[in-house]
């Protein structure tokens, strides 16, 4: 079987949709930090979270992310710390202490009790003081976001890769075990099929005695309706095909994930018809075993791209 698998073409092409990747960059007395988190995911999700202030910026941080992910689930976290306070002021209202300061004399008026003014007291009454942070200034910090986010994203997609190539790898032998099965099924269909002409001739033989005109009619047709309904040869042919996709798919450089599901659908549905069909113990295992297989190669498959 050609299943089309080159020599180095999966260390680039087949990427696992889980990873891990981070980055920071720092300048502007201010620091950026990312993180990037992969998961299973039908389609692709881009999740950021980043800081309110950031959020301007969110369109091009998943436009960025995109370059490096197809598919899957991709959890962004950035965050943001100043080195310096410069960018946060403390503001007095001036009018709203003033307003507290005369309401609270006009109290110790109508209680008839003396009246001094406490700063600190003042100070504490809502919305005198209050922390305000400059707006932030996006244009001239995105260049390191864009910096946190590509060390980030570089790690995260190589990470994806090495355990895509690792997948691949495990995928190569269990495909390779599959073959070796359906090699056996082949070989051992038509033997099925001879042992039984051989089995009803005896019994033949045995009802009409010596009489080889009744034999011979009886025994063909018999043993050419059994062949009919016990052929497995087209199952067989199909299942090497889809093999053969496996293969092509994965060295195709594309996201592949969804494409090997479908293949796997298809091996189980034939295995099905064959286990069906063949009536043979022999078979009957080797069918089991590549059952469990294709169920491996399916949980396997979950975690590619």
């Amino acid at each position: 079987m050609n299943t089309g698998q080159g020599g180095g073409s999966l260390r680039d092409t087949v990427v696992s949709m889980t990873g891990f990747g981070a980055g920071r960059m720092s300048g502007q007395n201010s620091v950026f930090g990312v993180e990037m988190k992969g998961v299973n995911h039908r389609f692709l999700e881009i999740v950021v979270h980043m800081p309110r202030e950031w959020i301007a910026l969110e369109d091009r941080v998943k436009k960025l992310v995109r370059r490096f992910v197809r598919r899957g689930r991709v959890d962004v976290f950035i965050t943001f710390q100043a080195l310096s306070e410069s960018g946060r002021t403390v503001k007095l209202d001036k009018g709203l202490a003033l307003e507290y300061d005369s309401r609270l004399k006009e109290m110790a008026s109508l209680l008839g009790v003396p009246y001094g003014a406490n700063v600190e007291y003042l100070a504490s009454c809502p919305d005198v003081l209050a922390v305000e942070t400059k707006s932030a200034d996006l244009e001239g910090f995105w260049p390191l976001l864009e910096g946190a986010l590509k060390q980030a994203a570089e790690q995260f997609a190589g990470m994806r890769k090495t355990e895509g190539h690792s997948l691949a790898e495990d995928l190569w032998g269990k495909v390779g075990e599959m073959d070796g099965r359906l090699s056996v099924i082949a070989t051992r269909a038509p033997e099925v099929v001879d042992e039984y002409r051989a089995r009803l001739e005896q019994r033949l033989q045995q009802l009409a005695g010596e009489d080889p005109l009744m034999k011979d009619s009886r025994v063909a047709q018999e043993v050419a309706l059994m062949a009919d309904r016990m052929s497995i040869e087209e199952e067989v042919t199909r299942l090497r095909s889809h093999l053969g996709q496996f293969g092509k798919a994965l060295g195709s450089g594309e996201a592949v994930g969804r494409r090997l599901d479908f293949l796997v659908q298809e091996m189980n549905r034939e295995l099905n018809t064959v286990g069906a069909k063949a009536g043979d113990l022999l078979i009957a295992q080797c069918v089991v075993d590549a059952k469990s297989l294709v169920e491996n190669i399916k949980e396997q498959i979950q975690n590619l791209e």
